[in-house]
Parts: C-alpha cells; sequence; structure tokens
C-alpha cells in the first residue's frame, strides 16, 4: 500500500535524505514500506523549470524492477546499468527510466526526457548520502 508524506515526513520515516535529485522542488513523495527491518520503496516526484515532471525511485533492487516492470513499456534507448521505459507508482506513463545498483539497493530516475538529461539527472541524484 503507498502513502503519501511530507517532504519532512519522509526524510523521518528513512533517517536521511530520501534519493532526489539536488535542486529540483519535491512535488510529492510516496513510500511503500517494506518488510521490517528493510528501508521503504520510496518515490519523490520533482518538476523541472519546464513543468515537466521526474520520479526518483529508490528501494530494494527487487521491489524497485517490480515496479518498474508492471508499467507498459515503450521503445527507448539502453545506457547506464539499465535502461527502460516505465511508469512509477500512480503516476502518468513516463519516457524513459535509468537505473543504478548499489548492493541491495537500486535507484531509478524517470520521465519524458532523452536519455541523456535522465544520465544528468542520475549524476546530480543525491547518491553518496544514501548507500552506506
Amino acid at each position: 500500500m503507498w502513502r503519501t508524506l511530507s517532504w519532512d515526513r519522509a526524510k523521518e520515516q528513512v533517517g536521511a535524505t530520501p534519493a532526489r535529485i539536488d535542486g529540483l522542488p519535491v512535488t510529492e513523495v510516496q513510500v511503500q514500506t517494506g518488510d521490517s527491518g528493510h528501508k521503504p520503496l520510496m518515490v519523490v516526484a520533482q518538476q523541472l523549470a519546464s513543468g515537466e515532471v521526474i520520479r526518483t525511485i529508490e528501494g530494494p533492487i527487487s521491489d524497485v524492477s517490480a515496479l518498474l516492470d508492471s508499467h507498459p513499456l515503450q521503445p527507448s534507448e539502453s545506457s547506464g546499468s539499465a535502461a527502460a521505459s516505465r511508469a512509477p507508482a500512480g503516476g502518468s506513463p513516463v519516457g524513459s527510466a535509468l537505473t543504478f545498483r548499489h548492493g541491495d539497493r537500486m535507484f531509478a530516475v524517470t520521465g519524458s526526457l532523452p536519455s541523456d538529461s535522465l544520465r544528468a539527472m542520475m549524476r546530480r541524484l543525491n547518491l553518496m548520502s544514501r548507500v552506506r
């Protein structure tokens, strides 16, 4: 079950800052609590100056993969550790997703953007504070 939280409440629940693109305003945070002892699956929606919404997804590899796989695929250029077109939790269809794996966690950035733009967004992700 998905819950929508405020940005501050999401930070409290995770115990750290949820994965997001630094410098972009957060418009929504969705959390799906996993098994006890595991960090939750989180989707952070952020808005670009153009109005385009991108989403950062963070969670256990199996949960993020299942979320990405549960939406229709569209053609996409493959790059990074993985790329595919999918829509995250409750969101409208997006152009593509770029993913990064670290240990048992996966991070994804999704949006209707060219893959080189998603790669740039992935580089701006505040991952170093997330992978401990």
